[in-house]
Formats: structure tokens, sequence, C-alpha cells
């Protein structure tokens, strides 16, 4: 207990640290650029049963400023409820929008890459100079993507992903996002990420900002067909192709609200969080056993510890604490929820374990009422794996 309280301890003061250390940039804080080159940057969306949301994630992408020639491209994936005529009724408004009809999925796409890629395949072959990938449920700021191309521009990136900034329900949503926040931001901070010298990848759904040279010189979607994790895989495709990364935090400028209610957020993770671990049971394990001991064993020591293990522990949750103020900007939560990690770590950890429990139950994976198979899954992941290693050996 002594030794594994230390190790935790040196784990959380060291992210305090590098957070303290390294400057986290923020979209807003950015100064409000001249207007872009006109086509410079297209927008794409897929959208498959996303009624409730589309129409005020829509009209934000359409009130984009600084943004001359602006294209948005929304894929309509088979989609069985209001979406569609939303759409419809959008672009009858607006000639920049333009909607895509997929009718059937082909073998070996997901859904919403292909649907991607369908959008992405009606722009011309030599312009926009950036893509923007985003959810048909995500609001924009006006100025949100100008100020985010800018900054990519200055900063000579080829890929530039925004944390968008979480529209909370209760209690028990607030835990549990504040907790998972926490975590996925140790397993991907952003100084690694930005990183040239690290591996440290990142993508997020929301807001994936890509030169299109790059991109398709990476592989395109082609390379993250059946990727169930297509926004992190993105971000590690064009790490490994050898672009630079930026990370920005969205507070103000990008906001989602992504699930409904404790039990919604439980289900929201079903699909990705074992494919985050590449559908490795091993990995899975490992880190999952590794986020019960950082997040539940200080409090557990407190207890039944040494001497040592006490006050090792009493650091750590003091360290924790530090890190969710240091957060309270971007997660707009309260730093004591650090002071119920344990039982937010319980939430977090369960729907992983339900995550992997439906996963080999059903023999896939289902999203969006559709079953993809787990050994297809697989045969993608080591496919993708390799493809990634053979980026990284021809920079060497």
């Amino acid at each position: 207990m002594t030794a594994a309280s230390l190790v935790v301890l040196l784990v959380w003061v060291r992210f305090l640290v590098m957070m303290l250390i390294c400057r986290r940039r923020w979209l807003a804080d950015l100064p409000r650029p001249a207007p872009l080159p006109h086509g410079s940057v297209a927008l794409v969306f897929a959208a498959r049963d996303e009624a409730a949301g589309i129409e005020a994630a829509t009209r934000s992408f359409l009130a984009q400023e600084l943004l001359p020639g602006l294209r948005i491209v929304a894929v309509d994936d088979r989609s069985e409820d209001g979406t569609s005529a939303i759409l419809a009724r959008l672009a009858a408004e607006d000639p920049r929008l333009e909607v895509v009809t997929i009718a059937s999925l082909p073998e070996g796409w997901l859904g919403k890459t292909h649907a991607l890629r369908e959008g992405m395949g009606r722009l011309a072959p030599a312009e926009p100079r950036w893509l923007l990938f985003t959810d048909a449920d995500v609001r924009f700021a006006p100025d949100a993507a100008a100020r985010a191309v800018a900054y990519a521009e200055a900063a000579s990136a080829t890929h530039l992903t925004v944390y968008p900034e979480m529209d909370h329900g209760g209690f028990g949503e607030r835990l549990f996002v504040g907790f998972f926040g926490l975590m996925f931001g140790l397993g991907h901070p952003s100084w690694a990420v930005e990183s040239g010298r690290s591996r440290n990848h990142l993508g997020i759904g929301a807001f994936n900002l890509v030169r299109r040279e790059a991109f398709v010189a990476a592989g395109g979607f082609a390379h993250l067909s059946l990727s169930v994790d297509d926004d992190v895989r993105l971000g590690e495709m064009m790490k490994a192709a050898g672009g630079a990364s930026r990370v920005l935090q969205g507070t103000d400028m990008v906001k989602v609200r992504w699930q409904n209610g404790l039990a919604g957020y439980i289900r929201g993770i079903e699909k990705n969080a074992y494919a985050g671990f590449g559908l490795s049971l091993v990995r899975t394990t490992v880190m999952t056993a590794a986020m019960a001991i950082a997040a539940i064993g200080p409090s557990l020591w407190l207890v039944f510890g040494s001497a040592t293990a006490r006050i090792a522990s009493c650091a750590s949750i003091a360290a924790m604490l530090a890190i969710m103020t240091l957060m309270r900007r971007s997660s707009r939560l309260s730093p004591a929820h650090a002071l119920l990690a344990p039982a937010a770590a319980s939430l977090v950890i369960w729907a992983i374990l339900r995550s992997v429990w439906l996963t080999h139950r059903r023999g896939g994976i289902v999203w969006r009422r559709q079953l993809y198979a787990f050994a297809a899954l697989r045969a993608h992941v080591r496919e993708r794996q390799e493809r990634v290693e053979a980026f990284y050996r021809l920079r060497r």
C-alpha cells in the first residue's frame, strides 16, 4: 500500500506540475482575425436521427463569420426522424448548405466515417485548404471557426482539435463528466499531444480541423473506415503522418450537450470505451485497474494504509483538488468533485466494463441501430496500427 500510494502521488503531482508549467490555450482568448481568403474552409458533418438539436447546430455553422465562401456539407445518414426535413428546409434558406443523403452503408465502413467521406467527396479536389469535421449537435460561436483556422495557420499545424464546453444537467452528470474529463486529460495531456517527440495524440469529434492536403496524404477516411473512435484516431493518423497537432479549450466558443442524464452518459460511452483501448481485454483491464488505484486508492489508504500511505494519500487528494481547480474554467465544475473521485471512478469503470461485456455478448458494437462485427473491428484495429507504425518508420 505504501509503495502504491507513493506512485499514485507521483502521478498526480506530475500532472499538476505539467498543468502549471504548460499553459493551455483558449479559443476565446485568441484575437479575432481578419477575414480569411475566399473558400479557405469547408465544414462537414454527419447526422443520423438528430432532429432534436440539428437545427440549432446547423444555424450556428451558417452564422460563422470571417469565412467568405464557406461551404457546409451535411450528410444525412439514413435518418428516420425529422432530420431530413429540417436539413432540406435549411438548405432551401441558404445555398451555402449542401445536403447529401445516404441510402445504404457499404460493407467495411462505419456509418459516420462513410458519411464524412461522402461529404468530403462533394468538394472540389484542390480546395478548400481546411476541412472542419464536427457533429450534428455542436454549437459554435460566430467566429469560432475563423479563430481556430487563423491560429492553425500561424502555428503551421496540420491538425487542430478543440475541447468543447459540455452542457451539464444534474449532479450525477456533473460527477461523471468531471471524472471522465480528468481521466481523459490525464491520458491525452495537451502538452504531449503537441510535442513532436511524443506519440500521444488527440482528436475530438466536436471540432477536428485538418489541413486538407495533409489529411488526404495520410489516407483520409479510408484509414479510419471501421474506427469506432474515429475522432481520436484521426488525430493519431495526422500526427503519425508527420503533421503538427494543436489543442485548444473551447469554453464559450464550442458547446455540446453530449448526453442526457447519468444513464445517458453510461450508455453514451458504450461504443467508444472498449474501442478506446484498442478492443484489447488486456489493455482495458490494465487501464481500468490503474484508474481504480489512482482514484479510489487514496481514500482506502487513508483508512487502511500506513502512516506514510496516509500522508501520500492526503497529498494525492490535494493534488486532485488543485487540478480540478485549474480545470474549472474548461469544465465549469466545482473542484470539490475531486473529493468524490471514488464514486465517480466507480461509475466510469462500471461504464467501461459494461461496454466490454455488451460488445462480447452481442458479438460486436451496436451503433445507431447497426451491428459492427467484433472480428471485423479487431482486424481493422490491427491494420490501422500497422499503418501508424509504417508512418513512424518513414519519419526515422
